[in-house]
């Protein structure tokens, strides 16, 4: 479970709420073309590592972090560094697009999850390249490289804009989400640089991942990183746990928007 608070005057946390709402649709192509190139190019005798590194270039990932992968996990250890021949690469290239082709990886992906008041896709747009060489191939190492988790966020339960409870002159709006795993900080990072108004405040507690922790972000810099139990904070409450955790960042709060 995820607890974002937004602070900032009116109008930028008005900005945010608009800037984050959506409808959570990303549609993934197939990987399937980027997979054969790569094969073809793993067939000419090439190392499919190295293959890899110059398909992220031509194909325009390189400059998003992702390096394409193959079905690695099907090749011989030996193709990968180069040691088979050519004429042996040639076969082995199409038994594994063969399997790759009949794999659930081939599949083009659509997410379809509804109107939402925090999709991820609006706060950190998925760039089209990405898009285009299928969620599998390259999304969910993008995902976690821009995101900081691998899928949209879940369960989008929010509340606001409305006046700080501190400081009624202030405006507030605050999320409750799930994610996959971790929390969207590089998302909210990213964010939080398009709204230097606002100061984001993220409150996270993953049981599964045995992971706890609470961020500040503002004008893209994440001032701490705070891990603590939020269940215990909430006397075995999580969402009070969440609040409590968050609670604790007031004081930075402030002096980030005086500063603003």
């Amino acid at each position: 479970m995820n607890r974002l608070a937004v602070t900032g005057a009116p109008d930028a946390v008005a900005a945010f709420v608009e800037d984050a709402r959506g409808d959570g649709r990303v549609e993934w192509a197939s990987g399937a073309p980027v997979e054969r190139r790569v094969l073809e190019l793993a067939a000419e005798g090439l190392p499919l590592d190295t293959v890899c590194a110059v398909a992220a270039r031509n194909l325009g990932l390189a400059r998003h972090g992702v390096v394409p992968s193959p079905v690695l996990s099907l090749c011989p250890l030996e193709a990968r560094r180069g040691a088979v021949s050519a004429p042996g690469m040639t076969v082995l290239a199409k038994v594994l697009l063969a399997r790759f082709e009949a794999s659930p990886q081939a599949r083009a992906v659509s997410w379809r999850g509804g109107e939402t008041a925090l999709d991820l896709a609006r706060l950190a747009p998925i760039p089209e390249e990405v898009r285009g060489a299928g969620y599998h191939y390259a999304g969910f190492a993008w995902c976690l490289r821009r995101w900081g988790t691998a899928a949209n966020a879940r369960a989008v339960r929010a509340g606001g804009p409305a006046p700080d409870p501190r400081r009624p002159e202030r405006s507030r709006a605050v999320y409750l989400f799930d994610t996959v795993g971790a929390p969207p900080d590089a998302a909210l990072r990213a964010a939080s640089l398009r709204h230097p108004g606002a100061v984001l405040v993220l409150a996270a507690r993953m049981p599964r991942a045995g992971f706890s922790a609470s961020y500040l972000f503002h004008r893209g810099a994440v001032a701490q990183r705070d891990p603590v139990d939020a269940f215990a904070a909430g006397d075995g409450d999580a969402e009070r746990g969440l609040e409590a955790m968050a609670a604790r960042w007031d004081r930075l709060v402030d002096a980030a928007l005086e500063h603003a």
